[in-house]
């Protein structure tokens, strides 16, 4: 019975030492998280404030509307090998003699 309640005792002085160095280390990253937190949001209200400045794309030399205006003119070969077929079946129905 007695050394039970020794092995309690140092479980409970085991338990204390490992509480008290959680406090330690929340103490210490609980300052650092914080920091971290008010860091965030002071870069999140300059991002929000930078999303509301548009640059007139003359500025920034982006040709990048023509680009896509270029490509949806284009055909691509399947889109030319359709067509063709097309044409192929339009010119077999109107040479072929009626049969009425």
């Amino acid at each position: 019975m007695k050394r039970k309640i020794e092995d309690l005792e140092e479980h409970i002085r085991q338990v204390e030492d490992d509480n008290s160095l959680l406090r330690d280390l929340n103490e210490v990253f609980g300052k650092e998280s914080d920091n971290a937190h008010k860091e965030n949001e002071i870069l999140q209200e300059e991002l929000n404030r930078y999303r509301q400045f548009r640059i007139p794309r003359s500025l920034t030399g982006s040709t990048e509307r023509p680009k896509k205006m270029l490509k949806l003119k284009e055909k691509s070969p399947d889109e030319k090998n359709e067509i063709g077929a097309r044409v192929r079946i339009v010119l077999q129905v109107s040479l072929q003699p009626n049969l009425c």
